[in-house]
């Protein structure tokens, strides 16, 4: 990953300026020439000292030019500011002193900041990682466990000192890599706990893209760079977890042009992988119904099913209007698709309200219908091309009450898409078989089973 090592240092001072502001203040002529970090005659405020002390920082890792002389006096800067402020101001500045101590190669000095750190704060995180993975590096890389045991306390302390979830941001993008990088390698040893530790790799990857990586690749930003290879780790982890939807799910942001990957190599592999992964547990029913709906649609089936359509519209529309009365969509929906009334408990109502609230699930929804659209479709219509077809044995169940479209020629839509049809029926419900029709969908899925 080429994350630059601006990546570990702390910018969050009081006061501090956004990162944009900073380009103006580097060089007089904007041409990244040096930057004094020391001013003569009275000593400069904490928080000025900081920022030029980044700012030199800056001009040096831009430039290529930070030598041994630019390292110690942004050393210093850093240092100066710790020896002036109290609590994480003194902190955030040591340890970007002692980031400085690395990126010139003096570890055995960043090591002794970053223990200083330590002893002085016990639960400031980004130290603690950084130690670890020295640790690990000092032993060959061979005790991952150890520096996974070491990451997991920092975490765990950082959660009970305030209450909460720790707060995953304080870990540069490069360390929490590091980290679901080194939760793999011991998931695929063989830990005992090694499907928990590839779904948390996973959603570290997923974390780093959306924290670091989702704006620079909409904006086509030089940042976006590596970042596919972010989604697929992420993507790998989860599959190796069980957690197919998230593993199918980053595979296709691989493939959404609007964030300018799809063409990349691992862009490209991407469509085979989730063909590879339906075929593997036989869900090829969302994929064989979105083609089929696309394929053949009239007048009146398209108004029963304008959800397909508006909710695949660019991203943000469907979910801004969702979002102003997400109660009144949710409650519109269960009751144009249900051909019972009444028919959900008042505590599944209660879940299927709070998700709907969550903007982040609106928004998954709304990804899965764009999929359905434009990947899903050049998918499956490459699979109906090529006779491609479900091996795995197979039921059709449907609502005889919903929708018209869903009541008419179900059988022989499925025979062309799978080659050992068992059987199926509809139902005497509408959209929501389990929730109105519950006896007679288990019976049926029974005898499908057992026989």
């Amino acid at each position: 990953m080429r994350w630059g090592w601006l990546s570990g240092v702390v910018l969050l001072l009081t006061g501090c300026p956004p990162a944009g502001s900073i380009s103006g203040k580097v060089g007089s002529d904007g041409s990244g020439g040096s930057v004094a970090v020391a001013i003569p005659g009275e000593p400069i405020a904490p928080r000025e000292a900081f920022e030029t002390a980044f700012q030199s920082w800056v001009t040096g890792s831009v430039a290529a030019d930070f030598d041994d002389a630019r390292c110690s006096a942004v050393v210093t800067s850093f240092v100066d500011v710790a020896a002036r402020t109290t609590g994480n101001k003194r902190w955030k500045a040591l340890y970007n002193a002692a980031v400085a101590r690395q990126r010139c190669g003096k570890h055995i000095e960043a090591k002794t900041l970053l223990a200083q750190i330590v002893g002085e704060s016990p639960k400031f995180l980004r130290a603690r990682v950084r130690l670890a993975l020295y640790e690990l590096e000092a032993s060959g890389g061979k005790d991952t466990g150890k520096t996974i045991d070491g990451i997991r306390a920092a975490l765990s302390d950082a959660q009970r000192d305030d209450g909460g979830a720790p707060d995953m941001s304080a870990l540069s993008p490069a360390d929490q890599v590091r980290h679901a990088e080194l939760l793999v390698v011991e998931a695929d040893r063989g830990a005992e706990d090694a499907i928990q530790r590839y779904e948390d790799a996973g959603n570290l990857y997923y974390r780093v893209w959306q924290t670091f990586g989702e704006e620079p690749c909409r904006a086509k930003a030089p940042e976006c760079h590596g970042f596919d290879k972010i989604l697929y780790n992420g993507a790998r982890a989860f599959q190796a977890a069980r957690i197919i939807g998230k593993a199918i799910s980053l595979r296709k942001v691989l493939l959404d042009p609007q964030f300018g990957l799809h063409n990349g190599a691992l862009g490209k592999i991407a469509p085979y992988e989730i063909g590879g992964i339906y075929q593997a547990i036989g869900e090829y029913d969302a994929a064989a119904e979105a083609y089929e709906q696309f394929a053949a649609v009239d007048r009146l089936s398209a108004l029963a099913i304008y959800h397909w359509y508006f909710l695949a519209q660019p991203r943000g529309f469907p979910e801004r209007l969702i979002g102003a009365d997400p109660d009144f969509f949710l409650h519109h929906t269960l009751a144009t698709w249900a051909a019972a009334p009444g028919c959900f408990s008042d505590e599944a109502l209660a879940e299927y309200l709070r998700c709907f609230r969550d903007p982040g699930v609106v928004h998954a929804m709304c990804e899965d219908y764009r999929a359905g659209a434009t990947i899903d479709y050049a998918l499956d219509e490459a699979d109906l091309k090529s006779g491609r077809k479900i091996g795995c044995p197979m039921l059709a169940l449907w609502g005889d009450k919903g929708r018209p479209h869903k009541r008419t020629q179900v059988m022989e839509t499925w025979r062309r898409w799978a080659v050992d049809l068992r059987g199926g029926e509809g139902l005497p419900c509408g959209h929501f078989l389990a929730e109105e029709a519950p006896e007679e969908t288990r019976a049926a899925l029974e005898k499908f089973f057992l026989g």
